[in-house]
């Protein structure tokens, strides 16, 4: 008998409904369980000896060929009187993956994987046969994370097949996969994975406890584990990592992070998760460090931007327009003649419309989306100037925010809400209220952690020289090796 730790084998805990040697009460009992069911098929068959047998499968989720060559023609062709139930699966069963089970609560959640049942009379247990099937998406490069260079593959919606990617890439023995089953009503399996020489041990134990804790009717994707396990539910910033490419995943487990996959999503999630990562692309580690340097200044830079840039403009128009050159003040004066509202109100009406038209993009067919967004962007906001209902300036600066915040998918959430909150604060109380609210923003960033790591870890400038993978890219050469989470030695590259 197999004792390989598969998705196959790893079931619920044991229900009270066990099985007796009588094949016509394990029909029954199983049967009921899916009456009404068009897809639940039944085989009946005999032994060599007349025993009589019976095989479970779920029509479209097993090999045919499987089932027609290597279970139902030995088994006819076997005497199954008086067998045990492992050498029937020692000496007659041609299927590569078998294994024993009596409850029937288990045997249900088996059934529906793929897997086909075995019973026989005067066995008190059932033999599961690995005979899945499923009909799955095939491994393409994710549209939300395609890069110019670099690996095209992506996950798809087997888990099976997304364990394999990654263990292409981290081959031998130190690449372990944890199986558990989550969900109350209709159970699905999820995988912890890790490296054993580089994980944190303290994050991998709460991981396990923090799983064990996901209470759902059913787990349909990886999001469900994510907002029931991370660590802080009243902050906007993201505190798990989510991909759905295998050179991310392999990177992050060098660097002793976990990654937890689920049946049916294309998304692995990752812990712990920096605040330094939401500035991170994939594609950094695909063109030259000095470009990748580049990018990642402009991508903090243009967070900030986002965020800061309409509090401190209506802070200076509204509170201290002698601070601005002449000329820019004067500018900015002749265009709110005819504006019939404030700054203020200029600044939340504007940026409301951008975000309408950024959702109302994101929501139309892809082909249509982004020119729509577009082209209302510049139709209504040069209507609007004409018309004297708003400012040039005041439309440049919220366009420019909005645009910057584009560049940051992972953050659009956090960028929104601090905005809006620094705009009111900036409003009410001028310069005071923008610092007050600009260190709300630091406290909140280091306030929070991720799996017992601070968020804001490896943010001071040493740290550039610890990993050389902080603010700038260094080459590859100077690159620190993994883990970086790991109680372990770090040791550079060669």
């Amino acid at each position: 008998m197999s004792n390989k730790k598969t998705p196959s084998s790893v079931g619920p805990q044991p229900a009270r409904v066990q099985m007796t040697s009588q094949l016509a009460e394990n029909r029954r009992q199983m049967e009921d369980l899916f009456q009404n069911d068009g897809t639940f098929r039944v085989r009946e068959l005999e032994g060599i000896d007349g025993c009589r047998a019976v095989l479970y499968f779920i029509d479209g989720m097993i090999k045919s060929r499987t089932l027609n060559e290597d279970i139902i023609p030995p088994l006819q062709l076997a005497p199954l009187g008086g067998s045990s139930p492992d050498m029937v699966i020692r000496c007659v069963l041609s299927a590569c993956d078998c294994q024993t089970e009596a409850s029937f609560e288990t045997l249900a959640f088996l059934l529906s994987l793929g897997n086909t049942l075995l019973f026989i009379d005067q066995m008190e247990q059932a033999i599961v046969i690995d005979t899945k099937n499923w009909t799955v998406r095939a491994v393409e490069e994710p549209d939300n994370e395609r890069v110019l260079q670099g690996p095209r593959e992506g996950f798809n919606e087997s888990l099976l097949t997304n364990l394999s990617l990654v263990r292409r890439r981290l081959t031998g023995s130190d690449f372990k996969a944890e199986f558990h089953i989550l969900g109350d009503t209709f159970k699905n399996v999820a995988s912890i994975c890790y490296l054993e020489s580089c994980v944190d041990l303290k994050v991998l134990n709460l991981a396990r406890r923090r799983l064990k804790g996901v209470r759902a009717t059913a787990v349909l994707d990886s999001n469900y584990i994510a907002e029931q396990i991370h660590d802080s539910d009243s902050s906007p910033f993201r505190t798990i990592g989510s991909t759905e490419r295998p050179d991310i995943v392999a990177a992050k487990l060098l660097e002793g992070r976990i990654a937890i996959f689920c049946e049916g999503s294309p998304s692995a999630i990752t812990a712990p998760f920096l605040f330094l990562e939401l500035f991170q692309s994939n594609e950094d580690y695909y063109v030259s460090h000095h470009y990748a340097s580049f990018q990642r200044i402009l991508r903090i830079t243009g967070f900030f931007v986002s965020v800061l840039i309409p509090a401190f403009f209506v802070a200076l128009a509204c509170y201290q327009p002698n601070l601005l050159p002449s000329a820019l003040a004067i500018t900015i004066a002749k265009a709110r003649q005819t504006v019939p509202f404030s700054t203020l109100n200029e600044a939340i009406l504007l940026l409301v419309i951008f975000d309408l038209l950024r959702e109302s993009g994101a929501r139309s067919p892809s082909n249509v989306g982004q020119a729509l967004a577009v082209v209302s962007s510049i139709v209504l906001g040069q209507a609007a100037i004409e018309a004297g209902y708003i400012g040039a300036p005041i439309l440049i600066i919220t366009a420019f925010s909005c645009v910057t915040g584009v560049m940051l998918p992972r953050l659009i959430g956090a960028s929104l809400l601090y905005r809006y909150a620094i705009l009111l604060l900036t409003a009410t109380s001028g310069y005071l209220g923008f610092v007050v609210g600009f260190y709300l923003l630091l406290l909140q960033m280091c306030s929070i952690e991720s799996f017992g790591i601070p968020y804001t870890q490896f943010l001071y400038p040493s740290s550039q020289i610890q990993t050389g993978d902080v603010f700038l890219r260094d080459s590859w050469r100077k690159l620190r090796a993994f883990p970086i989470f790991s109680a372990k030695k770090r040791r550079s590259r060669s």
